[in-house]
């Protein structure tokens, strides 16, 4: 896996959500996916930039849930052009991300973002540069440039090590 640190400008992004924990990681996926097909598409398609460029930014909730799993918000979303209240949004920050590629036949997500953390944290001492954490934790995200059921990649947000 190759991974190239890549510097991002600030997006809005807009969409619907679920929260998750890692045991139930790809059913939860499952169904945001399917209701985000089942219409909620067509309707944000309104005020998407683009079309058929979808992300989904991924982040940590700061709560457990009542197994003590910690609990991962996903936002199923587009970039807007206009702020909308009919959507939930996000801020994605502009800086400095690590960005791998992955194919569409990948369909574990899971095991995708667990690889590309592992090659961050394995390059530490090369590049400079780890995930961010503690407070500075930012969204990190799935990109879809060619639509939902074609090529992806991964993008998590970094910062200095120290």
């Amino acid at each position: 896996m190759e991974i190239k640190l890549t510097e991002r400008k600030e997006i809005i992004v807009a969409g619907i959500s679920i929260e998750t924990t890692y045991e139930n990681n790809n059913k939860d996926r499952e169904i945001l996916f399917s209701n985000f097909h089942n219409g909620k598409k067509e309707l944000l398609s309104n005020y998407a930039k683009k079309s058929n460029e979808f992300y989904c930014a991924t982040w940590l909730a700061g709560k457990s849930d009542s197994n003590g799993s910690e609990v991962i918000v996903y936002l199923l979303s587009q970039e807007i052009t206009e702020q909308t209240s009919s959507f939930e949004t996000k801020i994605i920050p502009a800086g400095l991300y690590a960005c791998a590629k992955f194919p569409k036949n990948n369909n574990d997500t899971l095991e995708a973002w667990e690889k590309i953390y592992e090659k961050i944290y394995e390059d530490r001492p090369k590049t400079g540069y780890r995930s961010t954490s503690g407070n500075n934790v930012q969204p990190h995200f799935e990109y879809y440039p060619n639509g939902l059921d074609e090529d992806y990649e991964l993008w998590i947000s970094l910062e200095k090590d120290e």
